[in-house]
């Protein structure tokens, strides 16, 4: 019994650890709609969320918006997922298991490998969203990838949207939002205390 409680406990503590150490997420930029920006991607980058590129664009509710991920590496296989929101930390993104991360701030929307261009001429196709329907107004995130590359990399590409509508405007940083809630929480438990006393 002894033995299988400390199996339990350090099953628990990998665990703890492994979801602790998740990368943050630091953004390559941001995208206007019709204008192509670069980046480049280690090798099988799709593994580790961590060290895909992560760009930013604002887009409106009913925009028809379509987003190009284009190697400019001709041994570079290029994938990417769209997300609403904007990111902190890449817990719970991943490829082959495409979902919302686990601190609430992206929510997966749509994935794309194969289904783009073969420009430059190279053994994989470019990734395209065609035609995604956007349901709501604010900011969305792009994640661009190497998915399997044909050699060691880094790799570079031109990632583009296409018919987003939105404004940038003033961006704050997730963190922000985070303490703007605790600082609202701590003001409304202290009105409450006043009102009890």
């Amino acid at each position: 019994m002894k033995i299988f409680r400390a199996f339990a406990a350090l099953s628990i503590c990998v665990a703890t650890i492994s979801t602790a150490q998740a990368a943050p997420i630091s953004y390559a930029g941001t995208l206007n709609s019709g204008v192509t920006s670069f980046g480049d991607v280690p090798f099988e980058s799709f593994r580790t969320p961590g060290s895909w590129d992560y760009w930013l664009f604002a887009g409106n509710a009913g925009d028809v918006i379509s987003i190009t991920a284009n190697r400019t590496s001709d041994q570079m296989d290029p994938g990417v997922i769209l997300y609403a929101g904007v990111g902190a930390d890449s817990a719970g993104l991943g490829f082959f298991n495409p979902g919302n991360s686990t601190d609430g701030l992206l929510t997966f929307l749509a994935l794309n490998d194969d289904d783009g261009s073969d420009v430059p001429p190279g053994p994989f196709f470019n990734s395209l969203i065609s035609n995604f329907s956007l349901t709501s107004t604010g900011l969305f995130t792009i994640a661009v990838f190497d998915v399997l590359g044909a050699a060691t990399g880094p790799w570079t590409y031109g990632v583009t949207v296409s018919g987003a509508t939105g404004t940038m405007g003033t961006i704050p940083e997730p963190t922000t939002f985070a303490l703007a809630g605790l600082a609202l929480a701590g003001l409304m438990l202290g009105n409450r205390r006043k009102q009890a006393g």
